[in-house]
């Protein structure tokens, strides 16, 4: 019996799990960033609110309180998880055992359940280049669209050229946008995005091919509706409180999913297809499989594989899938964990305690300590007066993470205050150190948020100005 290969792909958009989503190569590539899924849409990304399992395997999913991942209530999105079948109804129960304050677990655990944001975009990427001082290469297959979940910091970039630029989206007068990557590794890793320099000038009028690709790629129900991906990711309320006590959630295969995966079986390098080439490395061979497939050494995957990779996690960083599962959630590759309890001769210093007869300003004088001999996941003050978090040393640096999550180098030698109980900020005066960086980055979460309600108001005046002036010319 031949094969129905539209059914085929039907049953491939149908499991979409991420496989297939884009991540940029270290150098610049230049891409086009596609408009809404809906034309009522006016933004062209869908942010996504996760919590990330506090176990050993580190499970992800999807918050299933609509107050916060906004996504839920979008009228396509409650369509997708219908006909799936799925049940949300009730609200989050991660969120829920937040609010009451039943959650028991470490600050650590604490700190890693607690929602945090993907930004899924559809964009083509055009062309790539490793270097400034290396000729550009076209990426191929040509026009071809694929959805690219983004962090924060990209997510930002292309926020402020839209801001700057206007709506580098419109296919009449397209302006192209050019992603830096810088680095490779865990601590030098950065990104920058600003607009393609050629198109800036002379904005693209993009061609009726590149049209139909979108068009087709974005329709409903297309391989890039991302309210279908997203749908896809979901699990129910159910399977949400049985992720979160540890059990494995299992899925009951369809007909179509086992036809899938037979004929995935029969290829050499499994069912994904390539988004695009990685420069300067020649495709490799795959020996045709003989007789039974040997059971992979690793073992099988995490539940959280290809889902939610982090590389400053240490599980993340003890997995033995992490390459594949970096390369698919778009971060880097976690590095190979070491145990590190404090770094630097002799025992951690810690601020001495004020005696009872001091003043207020001498009890809140802490000795300055050797960045070398912090303590890992306590928090301290830098020299430039940010609060960072320890995360180790190597090679004679010290490394602290800020609030917004980048990260700072600081010689082993240097001296930095510790963050003691006497210096905490609240106005009760009981709150964590850690409470109060939270608090700081939800205030700036609130004013991301306003700027994004503003880019909205804007992009919707716009569009009415637009439409006004059309029906001027009929």
């Amino acid at each position: 019996m031949a094969m129905d290969l539209e059914a085929m792909r039907k049953a491939r958009e149908e499991k979409q799990r991420g496989g297939d989503f884009y991540t940029f190569d270290e150098g610049d590539t230049v891409i086009y960033v596609c408009g809404p899924c809906r034309e009522e849409d006016p933004l062209a990304f869908v942010e996504v609110k996760q919590h990330r399992g506090k176990g050993q395997k580190d499970r992800s999913f999807i918050c299933l309180n609509p107050d916060s991942n906004k996504v839920l209530n979008h009228p396509a999105l409650q369509a997708y998880l219908a006909e799936q079948g799925k049940d949300i109804e009730g609200g989050c129960p991660q969120c829920e055992e937040l609010s009451a304050g039943t959650f028991k677990g470490t600050p650590e655990e604490l700190k890693r359940v607690k929602a945090s944001s993907r930004y899924f975009w559809n964009v083509i990427p055009m062309k790539y280049r490793k270097d400034g001082r290396l000729p550009w290469q076209a990426l191929q297959p040509a026009d071809n669209v694929v959805p690219c979940p983004t962090p924060f910091s990209v997510w930002d970039g292309i926020m402020d050229a839209i801001g700057n630029e206007g709506d580098v989206t419109n296919e009449d007068g397209a302006i192209f946008l050019r992603v830096n990557r810088e680095g490779s590794g865990q601590m030098d890793t950065k990104y920058k995005v600003q607009p393609d320099s050629e198109s800036l000038k002379k904005p693209v009028k993009l061609s009726k091919a590149t049209r139909e690709a979108i068009a087709m790629a974005l329709a409903e129900g297309g391989p890039c509706d991302l309210y279908k991906i997203v749908a896809n990711l979901i699990l129910s309320r159910a399977e949400v409180a049985t992720r979160m006590n540890g059990v494995e959630v299992e899925v009951e295969e369809d007909e179509d999913e086992k036809a899938e995966k037979a004929a995935a079986a029969k290829k050499p390098n499994g069912a994904r297809l390539a988004t695009r080439p990685t420069p300067g490395k020649p495709a490799a061979k795959a020996a045709a499989p003989k007789g039974k497939p040997k059971a992979d050494p690793r073992g099988e995957p995490p539940a959280c594989f290809k889902m939610d990779c982090a590389p400053t996690d240490d599980e993340c960083q003890k997995c033995p899938f992490k390459e594949e599962c970096a390369e698919a959630c778009g971060v880097d590759v976690p590095p190979d964990f070491v145990a590190v309890k404090a770094v630097g001769k002799g025992k951690p210093k810690t601020a001495p305690e004020p005696e009872q007869e001091e003043t207020e300003e001498e009890a809140l004088a802490v000795e300055p300590i050797a960045a070398g001999n912090c303590e890992v996941g306590k928090f301290y003050q830098l020299p430039d007066d940010t609060v960072g978090e320890f995360k180790g040393a190597a090679k004679g640096k010290a490394f602290f993470q800020l609030e917004d999550e980048s990260r700072v180098k600081l010689d082993v030698k240097d001296d930095v205050l510790p963050i003691g109980d006497d210096q905490e900020t609240s106005s009760s005066g009981s709150e964590s150190d850690g409470e109060s960086v939270e608090a700081e980055q939800e205030s700036a979460t609130e004013e991301v948020e306003d700027e994004l309600a503003e880019m909205e108001r804007l992009l919707a005046e716009k569009k009415a100005k637009a439409a006004k002036a059309k029906s001027k010319t009929k």
